[in-house]
């Protein structure tokens, strides 16, 4: 059965790395702001998405896109939308929002891993 293989998967990849999630919403978010046309690093556009999903009710299952359009309008100062990005967060908030290694701390680790690996960590490259 293929989708005990995934669980498998998933399981080892959480327990080899507790910030997959936080790695995965930082990355997501350095393209995403790009698209986006916003001054806001990624740290500060995924700390954005990380709130607007933990503001989510606990019944709730879907996002609202529209509402999480309004938050990185807002909150991600965003001029265009990412309508991919919105897709990808929404496919993946039950996850993202069941994850208790996601917090502003992992991701704020990510961001220093990513700006002392060559970047700045606002993903300008610089």
């Amino acid at each position: 059965n293929n989708n005990n293989n995934n669980n498998t998967k998933s399981i080892m990849m959480s327990s080899n790395n507790n910030s997959s999630n936080a790695h995965w919403l930082y990355h997501r978010c350095t393209t995403a702001r790009l698209t986006m046309k916003t001054t806001v690093t990624p740290l500060q556009l995924s700390i954005t998405v990380l709130k607007f999903i933990q503001c989510m009710d606990e019944d709730e299952e879907d996002v609202d896109q529209v509402e999480l359009h309004k938050a990185l309008k807002d909150g991600g100062k965003a001029q265009k939308r990412d309508i991919d990005f919105v897709f990808e967060v929404s496919e993946r908030a039950m996850e993202l929002r069941g994850d208790e290694n996601l917090t502003e701390e992992a991701l704020r680790e990510v961001a220093g891993a990513a700006a002392s690996s060559g970047g700045d960590g606002d993903g300008d490259g610089g």
